[in-house]
């Protein structure tokens, strides 16, 4: 995300995590979240996924080595 931040020029915002979740490292302006919002709708591989309805996944075990 700070790499495609810096791409948009954001210059007032920085993740600390790659999820977004609250953290105090996180940090951004109105300003700067309205141009990723704009970019969000643009992008078609993230318009498909927030338009997915239903999605159903398997999870299996994995035993590392």
């Amino acid at each position: 995300m700070n790499k495609t931040a810096t791409k948009l020029r954001l210059r007032n915002t920085s993740f600390s995590n790659p999820h977004g979740l609250s953290n105090k490292g996180n940090k951004s302006t109105a300003e700067d979240i309205s141009i990723l919002c704009c970019y969000f709708i643009k992008d078609e591989f993230l318009k498909s996924v927030t338009n997915t309805k239903e999605f159903i996944s398997t999870v299996t075990s994995y035993k590392g080595k």
